[in-house]
């Protein structure tokens, strides 16, 4: 019996060291997998830190507990002009984000405390040279500087200004991280309210809000040669001109000439204006100074009246006067030799800018070339109103200028005249004639004075036109004092 007890003590003994052991073993491996945070008596909790680069807002943010190994939500709104980028570590290990790249996702700790960050950065936005709303050459380069760094694959461009008149679009494009320039292929297409639109993302797929910059860009003074050397052409087309008949007279140019393209525009006429124009008198006749202070002129008579003075509108309400003052200014701008004395008499030898003579206006306007058929009409033969400015029914619905070019190229001479006929009346250089006055000559240039009590020739014709006989090249029937200015009078300009 005594011995079964001590059996039955040394099991029980056994038993119980085993117990004890390996209670001591269980809390061991607790402790070596727990670490050595906050021991809660179930899991170790550690202290998780939510930052922000200030751009933006975290759910939760401060310090909060993280049991180890248990995944916790959080959350970053960003705030103003910016998007989220991106969760960062910034102290501790072993920190394990469901996605680091995502606004909302989850984090957990399984190795001590840590600081984390929310990151976000700018909405993409540009500034552009020049400034949208400017005026700007057809010629220049639009220069877009984006405030980070652009996906240059996700480029899409677009507007107006990029549909040329000679089917070209975009010459060059330049596209660093954060800055794009845009040249044309040749130039812009001129005219108001051009636009560009760019789209683009930057690196985090944050899409810029779509650019559309928008211009004006004014019509350039471009002259065309018209070869006339040595040509003769019949003055009038048996319907309209000399002589008293209307059955035509011949006349020679014996040299060529370059005329404007398009009629002298408002922009253009600024620039005279700006530069002293109605404040220097060498560029006018002695005539057209006297009457010009006795009127009190400083601009043309409808300047501000909204019907006409869009910058590619041509200039109108100018006198005969106003013409060659601005021609003389040009000429002295551009270092040529003025064309016009004192008394307005005209050198048709200078290298200066003028009016076109009335031969010159007629030749350019009916033939154009040597060895081209005569035409009725700046564009052929046959009528059509929807190629001209005009009143002349079924199309009578101008009531005011249209901008130059409007109706080119339908409307244009073979050789790429503009509103020949139409649009405004163009100031001639010479006095008029009656047809049976008219004589056939080489080079004729008819000139008496240009006292207010002299009449000079018009032609072409303008918006208030409403017979389409008087769009006819040949027609010459309007022939106003030089001082007068009405709002369907303008001019274009001619030199050697």
């Amino acid at each position: 019996m005594k011995t079964s007890a001590k059996c039955i003590n040394a099991i029980i003994n056994n038993v119980l060291l085993f117990l004890i052991y390996g209670i001591m073993a269980v809390s061991f491996l607790i402790f070596i997998s727990c670490g050595a945070g906050e021991d809660t008596g179930e899991l170790t909790v550690y202290v998780l830190t939510i930052t922000n680069d200030g751009n933006g807002t975290t759910v939760p943010s401060g310090s909060v507990d993280c049991n180890h190994g248990v995944a916790i939500n959080i959350e970053a709104t960003p705030e103003g002009p910016y998007s989220f980028m991106n969760w960062t570590i910034t102290s501790g290990s072993s920190v394990t984000f469901g996605n680091a790249n995502s606004a909302s996702t989850t984090v957990t700790l399984t190795d001590g405390d840590a600081t984390i960050q929310a990151n976000f950065t700018p909405l993409p936005t540009a500034v552009t040279s020049p400034a949208s709303g400017s005026l700007i050459s057809e010629s220049i380069s639009i220069v877009i500087t984006f405030n980070t760094s652009m996906d240059t694959d996700s480029l899409i461009l677009g507007g107006s200004m990029a549909l040329e008149s000679n089917g070209g679009a975009w010459s060059t494009i330049t596209f660093t991280d954060d800055t794009l320039t845009i040249s044309p292929s040749t130039k812009w297409t001129v005219g108001n309210g051009r636009t560009l639109s760019v789209d683009c993302d930057d690196l985090f797929g944050n899409s810029l809000s779509t650019l559309v910059l928008i211009y004006t860009i004014p019509v350039p003074i471009e002259l065309i040669t018209i070869n006339a050397a040595n040509d003769s052409f019949s003055m009038g087309d048996g319907s309209y001109g000399p002589p008293a008949d209307h059955s035509g007279l011949s006349q020679t140019i014996s040299y060529n000439f370059q005329i404007s393209k398009h009629e002298i525009t408002n922009y253009q006429y600024t620039q005279f204006i700006s530069d002293g124009g109605y404040s220097t008198s060498s560029y006018w006749t002695t005539n057209g100074w006297n009457y010009k202070e006795s009127q009190g002129w400083t601009v043309p008579a409808y300047w501000v009246d909204s019907s006409f003075n869009g910058i590619n509108q041509p200039v109108n309400g100018v006198s005969w006067y106003e013409a060659v003052a601005f021609c003389n200014w040009l000429s002295a701008k551009e270092g040529l030799t003025q064309v016009y004395n004192s008394s307005g008499q005209a050198n048709l030898t200078a290298s200066g800018y003028r009016l076109p003579t009335e031969v010159e206006w007629e030749y350019a306007d009916a033939k154009g070339a040597s060895g081209t058929s005569e035409r009725i009409y700046a564009f052929g033969d046959t009528w059509d109103c929807t190629k001209v400015v005009s009143n002349v029914s079924p199309c009578s619905s101008a009531s005011q200028t249209a901008d130059v070019g409007s109706k080119s190229p339908s409307g244009d001479t073979p050789q790429g005249l503009a509103d020949m006929s139409g649009n405004v009346a163009e100031w001639c250089n010479d006095n008029w004639q009656p047809d049976d006055s008219v004589v056939s000559d080489t080079d004729r240039y008819y000139f008496v004075d240009d006292q207010d009590t002299i009449n000079f020739v018009l032609r072409g014709g303008n918006f208030l036109t409403n017979n389409e006989s008087q769009l006819r090249g040949s027609f010459r029937n309007i022939f106003p004092p030089p001082f007068f200015r009405s709002y369907d009078f303008g001019f274009r300009i001619v030199r050697l």
